[in-house]
C-alpha cells in the first residue's frame, strides 16, 4: 500500500466537531481512492505508526497537509492523555 507512486498526498486532520472530537490520517491515492488509516483503531495506528514513517517519509514527493486547532488539542490532550503528544507529532508530520 506504501510503495512509491501509489499515493500522492497525505492529509492529516483533528477538530472538534459537535462538541466530539474528529480525527483521520488519509492516504490519496493516484487512481482517486483514498485510504484512511485512522478507520479501524485509533491506538494500533498510533502504536504501529513508527513502522510505516519510514516508508512515509522516504516518499519525497507527496504533498502532506494537516489541520489541527487548539481546541482540538486540548481535547486531545484530555482525552488520550499518555499518546496526546505523539499524536499532536504525527498530524503535524513531525514524528
Amino acid at each position: 500500500m506504501l510503495s512509491h507512486g501509489l499515493y500522492h498526498k497525505i492529509h492529516a486532520e483533528c477538530s472538534v466537531e459537535r462538541n466530539s472530537l474528529f480525527w483521520n490520517y488519509i492516504l490519496y491515492m493516484k487512481d482517486g481512492k483514498t485510504v484512511d488509516l485512522l478507520e479501524e483503531s485509533r491506538l494500533k495506528f498510533i502504536r504501529t505508526y513508527d513502522k510505516i514513517k519510514p516508508l512515509i517519509r522516504a516518499q519525497k514527493h507527496i504533498k502532506y497537509d494537516y489541520k489541527l486547532g487548539g481546541e482540538a488539542i486540548d481535547r486531545l490532550r484530555q482525552s488520550y492523555p499518555k499518546y496526546s503528544e505523539k499524536i499532536i507529532r504525527i498530524i503535524r508530520n513531525e514524528d
